[in-house]
């Protein structure tokens, strides 16, 4: 056993080691010192327990248990086992954090165990003043990614990280996290988890126009005018948290214009889990183009937008559609630029002092490129409005149906909407200026007002080869969109 003096020899030579070690070990972010202990017991491939007498980096005695295996057991609530080298001469986690693999002549015949030991930030303490609304608007933009039904208790609370003047708070579904910081004024630093419900609920109610929170030993007690309560946490510890995205490609975009791409866009994603991969949407980046596709094998919606930077590589990844739901919450609708930073896993939002990370969805995207029709017979101008107007009478009768379906019949100046059901018909005509083929065509009449109600736009076309083909909505003037609606089968009577 290694003896646990620092003034004992083998101590010694574990100060040496430990000294020589610091040179090639990260910065903590919350200050953190990391200490080498050489533990000479460990016996590797095997499952064996022993306990080991060790120093820390402040000359403490700590009692740790390991395996022969690398299972370790937490120490106490001041020191945890950060990691484990099962290699003779390198260490493995120095990789993972970006730094080079370094051997070191006093490792090469033995096991490592790396403790960390937190200066800085105590988990059990914490002591702010904060403005309460900007505390209730920073919860009120993390509590969008609040774990719900989750197995995980500990990801249904906001995390809360007081340090340097200001309030971290952050909520995560490891799907998505969402973290923004709130400045206060920070008495003692520290760190909590408090139920993410309960709070929010408290904070959205508070009386005060400055709130007081104070963490002692797992309890958080909460001051604003004349309210006071207490509310018990979790230790920050335990919280989980998403992996830190690497900036591999990073487009730069304004908020508003990223905004009403995911607006115009996102609704026709699916919603169910038949095809999963579905239910997300593709951002493609080509050269100074950016475009958002999203389809649930009745209708296809497109949005395109120049971006800056054209020199940039292709990029592709989908997103899932819950995620761009709210991120387009929280963007301001403003033409501040902000970073889209890609990894191969996951996307992260910048925006100064909020930051929104989304795991990105694994599997291949439809070839959507192959079912957009090449040309058109019958291309119809009409007005936006006027046709969302007559659609919305026309499909109070449709409703009453079990389809839901609307006839379109086109003729060179106007366009008839006719919906029939066991309680009666209706119709109405729109004028309009079409271009070739007579025709008609049924649709789901929900799918061309999903279309028409995201739009701007005042004129538009509508493009038609046959009534089994599938109509294009495009834009009069530009290409900032595409929409395409497959329509439904005529049947008699209809």
């Amino acid at each position: 056993m290694v003896s646990g003096n620092p003034a004992s020899a083998p101590a010694k030579e574990s100060l040496q080691q430990t000294e020589h070690a610091k040179n090639f070990l990260p910065p903590s972010k919350h200050g953190s010192q990391y200490g080498i202990i050489k533990n000479q017991a460990f016996l590797p491939g095997t499952a064996k327990t022993i306990h080991t007498r060790m120093w820390n980096p402040q000359g403490e005695n700590v009692e740790t248990v390991g395996r022969g295996d690398g299972v370790e057991k937490r120490l106490n609530s001041r020191e945890d086992v950060h990691s484990v080298s099962n290699s003779q001469n390198r260490f493995p986690f120095l990789e993972n954090l970006g730094f080079p693999q370094l051997p070191h002549p006093l490792l090469l015949r033995r096991r490592t165990i790396i403790i960390k030991h937190a200066l800085k930030i105590r988990r059990s303490t914490m002591r702010i003043h904060i403005n309460t609304q900007e505390l209730n608007a920073g919860i009120s933009t993390v509590i969008k990614a609040l774990s719900v039904r989750t197995t995980v208790s500990i990801l249904e609370g906001i995390y809360l990280e007081a340090s340097n003047g200001w309030l971290l708070l952050r909520c995560t579904d490891l799907s998505l996290q969402i973290e923004t910081n709130v400045a206060a004024t920070v008495q003692e630093e520290g760190a909590i988890v408090l139920p993410g419900r309960l709070f929010s609920e408290m904070v959205r109610r508070l009386p005060g126009e400055m709130t007081f929170i104070d963490v002692k030993k797992g309890t958080a007690t909460i001051e604003s005018g004349s309210f006071k309560t207490t509310l018990q946490g979790e230790d920050a510890e335990g919280f989980h948290t998403m992996s830190t995205v690497t900036r591999e490609h990073i487009i730069k975009m304004k908020c508003d214009a990223f905004k009403n791409m995911i607006r115009q866009c996102i609704f026709a994603a699916a919603q169910d889990d038949a095809k999963p991969i579905l239910a997300g949407a593709l951002l493609e980046q080509h050269e100074g183009d950016l475009s958002l596709v999203a389809l649930d094998g009745y209708r296809l919606a497109m949005r395109m937008e120049r971006i800056p930077g054209g020199m940039l590589a292709d990029r592709s990844a989908v997103i899932p559609a819950r995620s761009l739901l709210e991120i387009s919450k929280i963007l301001p609708d403003s033409d501040q630029e902000f970073d889209m930073i890609f990894s191969k896993t996951h996307v992260m939002i910048d925006l100064s002092h909020t930051n929104i990370t989304a795991r990105l969805m694994d599997g291949e995207f439809i070839k959507y490129k192959q079912i957009l029709p090449d040309g058109h017979k019958t291309r119809v101008r009409v007005n936006r409005q006027e046709l969302m107007s007559g659609i919305d009478r026309v499909a109070l009768m449709a409703r009453e149906g079990k389809s839901n379906l609307i006839k379109f019949t086109f003729t060179s100046d106007k366009l008839t909407i006719a919906a029939n059901s066991e309680l009666g018909r209706s119709h109405e005509e729109i004028a309009v200026d079409a271009m070739g083929e007579d025709i008609e065509i049924a649709f789901n009449a929900k799918y061309f007002t999903d279309v028409l109600r995201v739009l701007d736009e005042d004129e538009l076309y509508l493009d038609m080869n046959n009534n089994i083909s599938p109509c294009v909505v495009r834009p009069v003037q530009g290409s900032a969109f595409y929409y395409l609606i497959l329509p439904v089968r005529l049947f008699s009577g209809m």
